[in-house]
């Protein structure tokens, strides 16, 4: 049969009376156990977040040295684009120049096929 746990006056705690409650020695007991495993726990969970909060600025620092680079290469990119390839000018004269042709060959075309096409009819 378990006693039931009674508190005593603090005069006879004070006077060396040994703690004989089954409950309260499981307790302290119990108490003894816990406390290291939450500070355990406490000292775990604080490193991991340390650890969690370095790697972030680190892979932030990353991440904004690798959008610099992407930017200078887009922006050499760029600027290649703008002096190898053709300007809209350079287009529009080589257009120009095409339609022309195209003409003169319609118009030989038209003049060759005109006639045989009378002749037969």
């Amino acid at each position: 049969m378990r006693r039931k746990f009674v508190p005593r006056p603090v005069a006879a705690v004070v006077q060396g009376e040994p703690f004989v409650d089954a409950e309260e020695a499981w307790m302290w007991t119990v108490q003894a156990r816990e406390l290291p495993a939450l500070a355990g726990l406490f000292v775990l969970i604080w490193r991991t977040r340390q650890e969690a909060s370095l790697t972030d600025e680190r892979i932030r620092r990353e991440t904004e040295g690798a959008t610099e680079r992407l930017r200078e290469q887009l922006a050499a990119y760029k600027l290649e684009v703008a002096h190898t390839y053709a300007s809209i000018p350079a287009l529009r004269e080589a257009e120009r120049r095409l339609t022309e042709h195209l003409v003169r060959i319609e118009m030989k075309l038209d003049g060759v096929a005109l006639p045989r096409e009378g002749g037969r009819r």
